[in-house]
């Protein structure tokens, strides 16, 4: 099967998705057409996650950086699994599924892209080919209810989110992005009168 590159996927994502924006190799940062194909229904052969377990991310024997870029490489995909199936089975079906066919190298399989909308929360698949094989590609939260077992829950201020980071800059801002060298995973935070309200998480994959 034909697999589309880092690359070309991340390009195909934003064009179907504005709101998706990531990067690779960035040191850690702060302020900042195709065939189509019917999309796979929820219960389409969707794989079973058995080894995505939730769990509290924070462990009492974590070091501050393992923490940070557990935070970082895991969040929601530790809490919920990284599935359709998991995700599904934690908060039910979603208000509204949207997804796109994507063009695969060499007209292979074509691979789709699929978002599932709930009040203040999204989360985004790539599925690979005839296979149907989930990767949760993003997620974008701005509802406590799905940040029970976050670290930094919404309402958090700049100053704590940067400590909990270990980040040493100072002074007002809208948005914190912190991202792990590398590997590809990307962490958003939004802020309003110094609050935070919202955090995306992108993840990379090979």
């Amino acid at each position: 099967m034909r697999r589309l590159t880092r690359r070309t996927l991340t390009l195909t994502f934003i064009a179907c998705a504005s709101s998706c924006r990531r990067s690779v190799d960035r040191p850690v940062v702060a302020d900042t057409a195709g065939r189509r194909a019917p999309v796979p229904s929820v219960d389409s052969g969707v794989a079973a996650d058995s080894a995505q377990i939730p769990y509290r991310l924070d462990q009492p024997s974590d070091t501050a950086q393992l923490r940070r870029d557990r935070f970082i490489s895991d969040g929601p995909r530790a809490w919920f699994g990284r599935t359709r199936a998991r995700i599904t089975a934690a908060f039910g079906p979603p208000d509204k599924i949207e997804g796109k066919a994507s063009a695969t190298e060499g007209g292979g399989p074509l691979d789709s892209l699929v978002t599932f909308h709930y009040p203040r929360a999204e989360f985004a698949f790539y599925i690979r080919g005839n296979a149907h094989e989930d990767l949760l590609l993003q997620v974008t939260i701005s509802d406590a209810r799905f940040l029970k077992s976050s670290p930094i829950p919404l309402g958090s201020t700049v100053a704590d989110v940067r400590s909990y980071f270990g980040d040493s800059d100072h002074g007002e801002t809208s948005s914190l992005r912190y991202t792990r060298p590398g590997i590809g995973d990307d962490l958003e935070l939004w802020f309003e009168h110094d609050r935070l309200v919202k955090l995306r998480w992108t993840y990379g994959f090979d």
